[in-house]
């Protein structure tokens, strides 16, 4: 009776390990086993995203901080504002222009080190409609990154509005690092300016495709599935990624994925999809 028991605990032991084998074999890989080139590629494009929002951001932070009119804005906590004590400003009102310098490296709220110029001409204050702003990039470089191209920010508001309608365009857009990698961006994109009376609640909408090489030389595309929504007090924070937003990746010869940024927290963490497999990402402070 001891050789049977035996027999029948090792045959239900055996069975119970073929049963968890089945189960294991029928259940989705897991996304942790993502190549690594997936996850650089979600940086990749999240790093790009912010580098050239961050432009945008520090182009009406500008409009704001040199405009005398009755309806300039001020932040009530100047440790808000991206243009900190170590940028240096000069605005030409004759010429119509805001020169940004950071000298040979200047510390922002989110912990990024810049130098260089960024260049801005405008026609009107952006908030007026038909308002034209042209922010160019000169020797502009962000954490080693050096960050190029041309910016074209339009204000196709019917009218004098809270929420303002911008189109938004990208030419010559290229990042070089400091090994000599470079990838390649454009875009030509809408967005919607939340302007509320206090600039740290403002917030930026933005919809659109992009289209480029990364620094490998793959070309890829990027569309907007659900608006992305860069939030003014997330940036104050530290966090230069959308607060929210869905979008896809698309790549050659390599499944698409989509990379969604939440539900409006500001944080650093994503989720990436590619099939029917998701893993959450902390991106920390791309």
């Amino acid at each position: 009776m001891k050789t049977v028991f035996s027999v029948h605990t090792h045959l239900f032991s055996l069975l119970a390990g073929l049963l968890a084998l089945t189960f294991t074999a029928c259940q989705p890989e897991t996304i942790d086993e993502i190549a690594e080139s997936d996850l650089e590629m979600t940086e990749f494009e999240t790093v790009a995203e912010a580098s050239y929002v961050d432009v945008d951001a520090y182009a009406i932070e500008a409009m704001d901080l040199t405009d005398d009119s009755p309806d300039a804005r001020r932040f009530q906590n100047t440790a808000d504002q991206l243009i900190n004590a170590c940028v240096t400003v000069t605005h030409d009102s004759a010429a119509k222009t805001i020169l940004l310098d950071f000298g040979a490296g200047c510390v922002g709220p989110d912990g990024k080190t810049r130098s260089g110029q960024i260049l801005i001409s405008y026609t009107y204050r952006l908030w007026r409609p038909g308002a034209t702003l042209s922010v160019d990039l000169i020797n502009y470089v962000v954490d080693g990154v050096q960050i190029d191209g041309t910016k074209t920010i339009t204000n196709v508001s019917p009218n004098l509005q809270a929420n303002i309608s911008l189109n938004t365009q990208l030419v010559g857009g290229m990042m070089v690092w400091p090994n000599g990698d470079t990838a390649t961006r454009a875009f030509t994109r809408t967005q919607t300016w939340v302007r509320t009376p206090h600039p740290i609640n403002d917030e930026l909408h933005v919809d659109g495709a992009a289209q480029g090489t990364r620094r490998n030389g793959v070309t890829y595309s990027s569309t907007i599935l659900s608006t992305l929504i860069f939030k003014r007090k997330c940036r104050a924070q530290g966090f230069r990624l959308p607060a929210a937003g869905i979008k896809e990746i698309v790549r050659d010869n390599k499944p698409d994925m989509t990379v969604d940024f939440g539900n409006g927290s500001c944080d650093a963490t994503v989720t990436i999809t590619i099939g029917t497999n998701s893993q959450s990402v902390d991106l920390a402070n791309p």
